[in-house]
């Protein structure tokens, strides 16, 4: 199977029982496909690593 390449990139920062977790959005031409990054004990820090993954993606 081919590699394929992502459109897009959308790091969002979510609460799940208790946590933050950091989801990312990856968009292919034919579907868009969620990740889950990390899971952190503050909103703070689940918002650095978001931040983190967000720069190092638009980079390219």
């Amino acid at each position: 199977m081919p590699a394929r390449r992502a459109i897009a990139l959308e790091a969002v920062v979510r609460q799940e029982r208790g946590r933050w977790v950091v989801a990312g959005y990856v968009v292919y031409e034919s579907e868009v496909v969620e990740k889950t990054f990390g899971s952190y004990h503050t909103r703070r820090e689940a918002e650095v690593a978001a931040a983190w993954i967000h720069r190092s993606t638009n980079r390219w």
